[in-house]
Formats: C-alpha cells, structure tokens, sequence
C-alpha cells in the first residue's frame, strides 16, 4: 500500500509516495491515526484513512499512522498525504488471507483508539493513546496493570507487574493458580516488579493482593505460532485474548518508535 505525500512548505511543492512492501487482499490499503503531535481533534487517534482518503496537516504537527501491514510513518506537516490503492493481481491465497485479518485487527485497534469497544477506565490506569505523556509504570505492552482484574498478556517466563504510583514502598502477596502464596515488597520509585520464574511459569491465573485490593488475572501466553516481531499479529491475538489495554500501550510504543 502506498502514502503519496505533498509537501507544502513554502510555496514549492513536491510529491513523494512512501511504498510498503504489503499486498492486500483487495484494493483497500488502510491507515488509522495513532498519535498526533500536539494532540489535536482534527487527528484524533482511531480515525481510518482508506483509499482515496486525503488529509493535510498543518505546520508544526506531526501525525503517526499505522498501516495495515504493521509499518508506521510519522508525517510532519505542512503536507497533503492521499493514501493510494495497489495492484493486487498477483497477490496469492496466503498473503490474501493475512491481508484479511491484517485489516480485522486494524479496524480493531481504530475501534480501541476511538473509544468506540469499551471504557477507558477498562483498558487500565493510563493506558490510552490520548495523551502524549507515557503512562508511567505501564508504557511497556508486556506489563500487566495491578490495578485491575481482567485479561493479561505475556511473552517468556517472566510476569512483570506495573503500577501507575511510586511513591511508596508496598508490601504485596502473589499466588499463580493452586500454588502457594507468597509475600513481596516493591520499592518505593520502582513502577515494576518481575515475579520469580517459580511464580509465573506455566500459570493460567494471577491473584494479587495489593493496596488493599485483589486483583485477579487470566494470563494468556504469546504462542509459538505469533511471532512476536510481527506487530498486526500480537495486536490481533492481544485483543482476541481480552488484552485491549496491552494492544493500546503496543500502539502507543509503535508510535513513540517511529522514525
């Protein structure tokens, strides 16, 4: 799919398209907003841009997209961008398929972005991409928020537990299913805490008892099949496993990564 970008700095101009190696399944290349700088209305994050969609960007913004095959491009602004529709003839059954569900999860990640599947109070203490501060403690997408019960993702054998306030040292229990219970302290200026292999191994659930609150967690462990260097597929199995906060902060760190 491809960007075509005009600059409209001065009172020259210039088209330049920026191509991504990605056939779709048809000629519908999409892009969704996922961060503006400042943060503007007129380029809220979740806004999908299809073909033969066109946006100008004022000087002194700069808008990060998020294309359906998983590449990210922060354009600067004064500029036109018009995204463009490939040629798909030679797009065989496999790259149709991983188009199609490239395109499901974008759609799902814009629907997050917008507000438009749950509450933010759902998604985790400030773990939304509104705000250009990183939400402190939970910036990482691999870290699970303590405060809330629902759904949490990890990759390897480590849990890392992430808290949006500091300034304290906190004494906190954990038990991994049927297992013991076991006491730990997190240091006052730390925002996470990675439990002990002997902890998170294998585990199906997480029961915290933290502040004066438990908190209970469906851990789900990235699989064999996702690799994890492929960012629409983790997107789409942290959402399909519940883990829409996690899939918001993947956005967000996509975005703060971004050339």
């Amino acid at each position: 799919m491809t960007i075509c970008l005009k600059s409209l700095a001065g009172v020259a101009m210039f088209a330049v398209c920026l191509s991504v190696s990605f056939v779709p399944a048809n000629a519908q290349s999409q892009y969704v907003i996922i961060g503006a700088e400042p943060v503007s209305e007129d380029f809220k994050p979740g806004r999908v841009l299809k073909p033969v969609t066109e946006l100008n960007i004022p000087g002194g913004t700069i808008v990060t997209l998020l294309g359906e095959d998983g590449s990210v491009h922060k354009i600067p602004g004064p500029a036109a961008i018009t995204v463009t529709e490939d040629d798909i003839s030679t797009a065989n059954k496999g790259e149709q398929e991983e188009g199609e569900q490239n395109r499901s999860t974008l759609a799902k990640i814009a629907g997050l972005l917008a507000g438009d599947a749950k509450s933010s109070d759902s998604l985790g203490v400030a773990r939304n991409l509104g705000s250009s501060k990183d939400p402190k403690g939970l910036a990482d997408p691999w870290v699970l928020s303590v405060h809330r019960s629902g759904q949490g993702c990890v990759k390897g054998n480590n849990i890392v537990l992430g808290r949006a306030n500091d300034a304290s040292e906190v004494s906190f229990s954990a038990k991994a299913d049927e297992g013991e219970e076991r006491n730990f302290m997190w240091a006052k200026g730390d925002n996470q805490f990675v439990l002990p292999e002997a902890v998170a191994t294998a585990s199906k659930e997480l029961y915290l008892r933290i502040t004066g609150s438990d908190v209970l967690i469906d851990l789900h462990k990235l699989p064999d099949d996702v690799d994890p260097a492929n960012p629409m597929a983790v997107m789409g199995w942290m959402v399909e496993q519940g883990c829409e906060g996690q899939a918001l902060a993947f956005a967000r760190d996509l975005a703060k990564k971004a050339e």
